[in-house]
């Protein structure tokens, strides 16, 4: 696996909104891969409280025969709903995006369970 094809699966559709926001903040391109993308965020709900927003960053890099990415969500405020949140949700992100890489599916995350 390569690092461009972890980036381009950011851009899957599942994904879309995360891909306009890097674009919107650094340019990059699914043409243009690059090993490194950041941009704020903050809920819908809070924008326009400056303090509300933190950083997330993603770090693509070669590992071996792998591919490492590395998803660094900072300028939280501590104890705080998006604190909070992250700690759930990038895990779930992370594991869909896992999945999609190696068989082609993404989890869908907002599925509720089957019933057994």
């Amino acid at each position: 696996m390569d690092a461009d094809k972890v980036f381009k699966a950011l851009g899957d559709p599942t994904r879309s909104r995360l891909l306009d926001l890097l674009c919107e903040k650094n340019g990059p391109t699914l043409g243009e891969p690059c090993r490194r993308a950041a941009f704020t965020w903050a809920d819908p709900s809070e924008a326009a409280s400056p303090a509300s927003y933190s950083r997330v960053t993603f770090d693509i890099e070669e590992y071996d025969t792998m591919v490492r990415l590395t998803v660094t969500h900072d300028e939280l405020e501590a104890g705080s709903g998006m604190a909070n949140g992250i700690s759930k949700g990038w895990p779930i992100v992370l594991s869909s995006l896992k999945s999609f890489l190696e068989t082609g599916r993404a989890i869908d995350v907002f599925a509720k369970p089957k019933s057994a």
